[in-house]
C-alpha cells in the first residue's frame, strides 16, 4: 500500500537485499508468503502419521484479511495527506481518518518480522513454547519430558515453528484483549507531524522494518522519533500530542537535509530497502556491499 508511492513513472522501484540491488515493483518487493496465515489445529488429526497430521492442519487467513482491512481504510487517508502536504497544508484529518491512520501505523509497528524481533529479542522462544505446552500438559495430567528432550525431536521443532508463527501473526493483527487495549491507548495518546521534502536533490527511501526510528543526537532533536516514509517526498512522524497535527517543510532553513539523512539512515537498518533511485539505494548499503 505504501510501496506504490515509491515507484517511478514506469512502475519500477529499486530494492536492496542480501547485498544485491535489483529492479522490482510494488507487488513483489518485501513479500514474505503466508506471513500472517494462522495454522488452525482445531480439526487436525494428531494420532495419525506426522506428515498426515501436518497436512490436516488448516490455514486460516483471518489475520491477513484484518490487516488488509487496516490498509484499505488507511489508503485514502494517505492519499489525502500527500495531496495536502504537496499543497503546503497540514492534513486536517477527521477523527475517523485519524483513527484509520493511527490503527495502520500501530499495526505497522508490530506486523513486520523485524519489528517483532525487536520486541522478542531477549525472549527464548523454546522457553515460551515449552511453557505453553507444559500448561496444557498439566491440565491434561500428561507427563511431559524435559525441555531438552522434547526439543530434540525434529517433529516438535516443526510444531514449535507453527505455534510461534501463530503467536507472531496474532501479535501483528493485535488480536488479543491486551493488544487491543494497547491500540486504543496509542490512538488516544498520539498525534502526527507531516514532513515534506523541499530540497530538489533529496528523497526518502522505505525499509521493510516499517518504521524509521531515529535516535536523538542532542536534547530536543527535531529529527528524533518514529517516522513512516509514505512517499519519496513525504514522511509522517508519530508525536506524543493527542489529536494534534503538525506540518514541517524539510528545507535548508530548518536543517532539513540532516533530518532526511537521519530518516533514511534509520530506514536503511531494515533487512530490505527500496526507492526510486538506484544511486540512492546503492549509497544506503553498507560500503562492503556496494
Amino acid at each position: 500500500m505504501l510501496l506504490k508511492h515509491f515507484v517511478d513513472l514506469n512502475g519500477h522501484l529499486w530494492v536492496a537485499f542480501d547485498g544485491k540491488v535489483f529492479p522490482s515493483n510494488q507487488i513483489n518487493a518485501f513479500v514474505i508468503r503466508d506471513l500472517y496465515t494462522k495454522s488452525d489445529f482445531s480439526n487436525a488429526r494428531p494420532r495419525t502419521d506426522f506428515d498426515d497430521f501436518l497436512e490436516s492442519i488448516a490455514k486460516n487467513y483471518d489475520f491477513e484479511d484484518q490487516l488488509s482491512e487496516f490498509e484499505a481504510k488507511a489508503d485514502p487517508v494517505v492519499l489525502h495527506i500527500l495531496a495536502r502536504a504537496r499543497s503546503g497544508q497540514s492534513p486536517q484529518l477527521a477523527r475517523v481518518e485519524r483513527e484509520a491512520w493511527g490503527q495502520f501505523a500501530f499495526a505497522l509497528a508490530r506486523r513486520t518480522p523485524e519489528a517483532q524481533q525487536r520486541v522478542s529479542a531477549k525472549t527464548n522462544r523454546d522457553d515460551v513454547f515449552y511453557q505453553t505446552v507444559k500448561e496444557s500438559a498439566d491440565r491434561e495430567n500428561f507427563p511431559l519430558p524435559s525441555k531438552e528432550q522434547l526439543m530434540a525431536d525434529v517433529r516438535i521443532q516443526t510444531l514449535r515453528d507453527l505455534v510461534i508463527a501463530n503467536t507472531d501473526a496474532t501479535f501483528a493483527a493485535g488480536d488479543h484483549p491486551h493488544l487491543r487495549n494497547e491500540t486504543t491507548k496509542f490512538l488516544s495518546e498520539t498525534g502526527l507531524c507531516v514532513g515534506i521534502i523541499k530540497l530538489s536533490d533529496k528523497e526518502f527511501i522505505i525499509g521493510s522494518h516499517g518504521l524509521a526510528i531515529v535516535e536523538p543526537e542532542f536534547d530536543r532533536d527535531p529529527a528524533a522519533g518514529s517516522w513512516i516514509p509514505i512517499a519519496p517526498d513525504v514522511a509522517i512522524k508519530v508525536t506524543p500530542f493527542p489529536d494534534k497535527e503538525f506540518f514541517v517543510a524539510l528545507d535548508a532553513a530548518n536543517d532539513g537535509e540532516r533530518t532526511i539523512a537521519a530518516i533514511n539512515a534509520a530506514s536503511a537498518k531494515s533487512r530490505m530497502i527500496a526507492g526510486r533511485s538506484q544511486r540512492l539505494i546503492r549509497s544506503m548499503m553498507p560500503k562492503t556491499e556496494r
